[in-house]
């Protein structure tokens, strides 16, 4: 996080303006290591001291209070809320039941209150880091609801700035018990790809679409972000390639920040990427974004200026994300292929496929792929449990059966897992079948008697250049709009593996909703926050066509009636 005077020093000369602090056991937690509700006050002088340089540099902090690291093994043993020391609290939850804690956690959030509220650098207050972490939380999702309430009603009635509220989750979609509630003022999200070939600026714009469509009156934030949850960013994107495309995917599709990278210290101070936030900076200074409705803009169509002489055609590869131990995939769910690339549904798609063993909550994967030429599918299997039977299906024939076995000596290693009587064995192999050109749907599934996970899909060949692989987003206002346009090609792992990333021809785009006359444009570049050039277009029966150029990487458009 930032912090240091380096730090923030570096941030500020970066435009970076916004960031997240816990009061946690290591750092500003006020009650630890002493007896439940004293405080430390060597702690409490070090958030002072914090805040005030983020004041000097501009900095705003949301002020998180508490984290499941500090009520997990040995760090719940030591915790001054558990009983053991000296506390109300036998179990975990306790903390959310018992009158004495309450009463102690309101003591807390009365100082807190009244020594940092005054403070005009801390942005909000956050109850908890990820509150499925607490245990026992995923069975008592209505007293944490009914907990967050009241406390928040408490905040309220002794704030006399009403600062905003907030929780945060590791779900990335989060319990709707909880962002439902009235007192929780903006929803956030908790993002980690965890994947070798993730499209951050799609996930981004997913994510920011969805709270947008399930909260459509809260503000929506991201609290974390990374193309890893454990170490090896730096080496995976040393560019800041993911960070780039998520912060302009962000603001192109109505979120309140651009996400917030957890990597801050390790990885964008150790490498020197305050750079990435300066063209976003630049670009939304002085814009009046609170002053206006804001929509999301309606981007009709995308072609080339002059049709393509030559057509060339690339791999694709993506991965199922979601979940797979909570709930089957929907039934009905197809993941269409497009040509270009994008993977309609993605975020339904998981990364097991259960077999005999869970029958509440397997169900088939169904594609439906395009192929302007005989092309390649395959999966590449990772770990294995107990047995695994891949089936692929082609326009309802069943095409190909590969059996996986698990035990002693198979695949690259496998283990035993005493608790379960199981082997486990890690596979890391591709298995596929040829697809003819044109339309089919391919159903995949496991008849096995335990999972398999996927690490990847991959469609050979499939990708072409046919339509543009250029991804617009913006919004627009009556009077204003703001647009992203990014070569799809140009992503941090296509970075990092040296593919080729050639220039989307010259386009135009066709925007409706848009009124009547002529519009002032401005290209601008998105790192170094400069306008390169201005032109003008005119609107017609609500319809705006612009005109791009040749887009290596990316480029940003204000539109002004």
């Amino acid at each position: 996080v930032i912090g240091t005077t380096a730090e923030n020093l570096k941030a500020a000369a970066g435009g970076e303006n916004y960031t997240r602090f816990w009061m946690h056991s290591g750092a500003f937690g006020l009650e630890w290591a002493l007896p439940v509700g004293h405080y430390r006050e060597q702690r409490a002088w070090q958030l002072d001291r914090t805040l005030e340089s983020a004041r000097q540099h501009g900095i705003y902090l949301m002020l998180c209070f508490d984290t499941h690291q500090d009520v997990q093994g040995r760090t719940w043993e030591s915790n001054p809320y558990n009983a053991a020391r000296g506390g109300p609290c036998k179990e975990v939850m306790d903390i959310f039941r018992s009158e004495e804690a309450g009463s102690l956690y309101r003591k807390r959030l009365r100082y807190i209150i009244a020594r940092w509220g005054y403070h005009p650098n801390v942005l909000c207050w956050e109850f908890a880091n990820e509150i499925e972490g607490w245990a026992g939380a995923e069975e008592n999702k209505e007293l944490l609801a009914d907990w967050h309430a009241e406390m928040a009603r408490f905040i309220r009635e002794n704030d006399p700035f009403d600062h905003p509220i907030t929780t945060s989750q590791w779900t990335t979609e989060g319990w709707p018990e909880l962002w439902g509630l009235p007192e929780m003022q903006f929803v956030q999200s908790h993002y980690y790809a965890n994947n070798m070939w993730a499209d951050m600026a799609g996930d981004v714009e997913r994510i920011c679409r969805q709270k947008l469509e399930d909260y459509p009156r809260k503000l929506h934030l991201f609290g974390e972000y990374g193309i890893a949850s454990g170490a090896g960013t730096r080496r995976m994107d040393p560019a800041g390639i993911h960070l780039h495309n998520g912060n302009w995917a962000a603001l192109m599709a109505g979120c309140a920040s651009n996400p917030v990278s957890w990597w801050h210290d390790s990885y964008i101070h150790a490498v020197d990427l305050y750079r990435v936030y300066r063209g976003l900076a630049d670009f939304v200074e002085g814009e009046p974004l609170a002053e206006r409705a804001w929509r999301p803009a309606d981007v009709h169509s995308v072609a080339y200026v002059r049709p393509l002489k030559d057509i060339f055609f690339t791999d694709l590869q993506f991965r199922g994300s979601k979940g797979s131990w909570t709930a089957p995939i929907p039934e009905g769910t197809r993941f269409v292929v497009r040509r270009d690339g994008a993977v309609e549904n993605l975020d339904e798609l998981q990364d097991l496929l259960h077999g005999q063993g869970h029958t509440d909550l397997r169900s088939p994967f169904v594609f439906e792929v395009d192929c302007r030429r005989p092309c390649r599918f395959s999966v590449n299997v990772g770990t294995v449990s107990a047995e695994g039977v891949l089936e692929f299906e082609m326009d309802g024939q069943m095409v190909a059966t590969f059996e996986l076995p698990t035990g002693e000596g198979l695949g690259k290693e496998s283990r035993w897992q005493e608790q379960w009587d199981i082997w486990q064995t890690d596979y890391d192999e591709a298995y596929g079948i040829d697809v003819p050109a044109g339309r089919h749907t391919i159903k995949l599934e496991n008849s096995g008697s335990d999972w398999v996970q996927i690490n990847y899909f991959r469609l050979e060949d499939y990708v072409t250049n046919e339509r543009p692989p250029l991804r617009v987003l913006g919004i627009a206002a009556d009077d204003r709009a703001l647009l992203w346009a990014q070569n799809g090609a140009h992503t941090w792992f296509n970075v990092r593996e040296g593919n080729p990333m050639p220039p989307v021809e010259p386009t135009v785009v066709r925007l409706d909703g848009f009124a009547d006359g002529r519009w002032q444009v401005e290209f601008w570049d998105t790192v170094t926050g400069e306008v390169v050039a201005r032109k003008e277009a005119a609107a017609e029966d609500g319809r705006l066509e612009l005109e791009l150029p040749a887009i290596e990487t990316d480029i940003a458009l204000k539109l002004t009636r």
